[in-house]
């Protein structure tokens, strides 16, 4: 079960159906960091870090990614995607 240890965890109600969705704002309001100078594209790996929070090592990659001004070194962060999307232009089943 995922945990909520930056209080990201929020509903978002559209129609008559409530979303469970993760604000980055939050990260902000707990003191962690900065996510307003963050790529776009960090900013989803981020997102997705908070969804599958665990409490031990996704909580740490948390905090090192929303604390870092520039990538200079390589590390090594958790990526657990929803969904994954290929092209097919081949015809071949993947």
């Amino acid at each position: 079960m995922p945990t909520n240890s930056f209080g990201a965890a929020s509903s978002l109600r559209a129609g008559i159906t409530d979303y469970r969705i993760f604000r980055l704002r939050s990260l902000e309001e707990q003191g962690v960091g900065d996510v307003g100078h963050l790529p776009f594209t960090t900013k989803i790996l981020l997102e997705n870090l908070l969804r599958q929070e665990d409490g031990r090592r996704v909580t740490a990659a948390i905090s090192n990614m929303s604390r870092a001004r520039e990538r200079s070194a390589a590390k090594e962060i958790s990526f657990m995607p929803a969904r994954v999307l290929l092209q097919d232009f081949t015809a071949c089943p993947a």
